[in-house]
């Protein structure tokens, strides 16, 4: 960790690179074009002689209908499986935690921050609730 004058002359250095619009730290490296292993590359091979029984439901999907020459299209199959598998999971609709309603332009949601969610309906209702419990005291 930076101390005293090395500290002070980084962030000069540091504040004068944002106001100038200058880049602050340095750019991610890009990504290598991906490129298979020799294992991957013999497990392909080692699948393409297996007869399509003897396959795993993810191994049928790659190797279905290719041969024991399609080592390449093979790979670029399962370089695509790798991609899908890898996507992140599109998130969930918000939906009321009570009544299970998706959010609309009709139903607004309330939420906590996290998890819970409420709709404007159920605010209603949960309000009539709460004054008849306070009425009955």
């Amino acid at each position: 960790m930076l101390t005293g004058d090395a500290k002070r002359d980084y962030m000069r250095e540091y504040m004068r690179r944002k106001r100038a619009g200058e880049l602050t730290a340095k750019p991610k490296p890009e990504k290598p074009e991906w490129r298979p292993t020799s294992q991957q590359r013999q497990r392909v091979r080692e699948q393409l002689r297996l007869s399509p029984y003897h396959r795993s439901h993810v191994g049928k999907a790659i190797y279905d209908g290719l041969g024991t020459g399609d080592e390449d299209e093979a790979l670029r199959r399962y370089k695509a499986h790798l991609d899908r598998r890898n996507e992140p999971a599109p998130p969930a609709p918000k939906r009321c935690s009570f009544c299970g309603e998706p959010a609309s332009e009709d139903r607004l949601l309330v939420t906590d921050g996290r998890y819970q969610f409420i709709c404007e309906p159920c605010t209603k209702e949960a309000a009539a609730v709460f004054a008849e419990r306070r009425g009955k005291k």
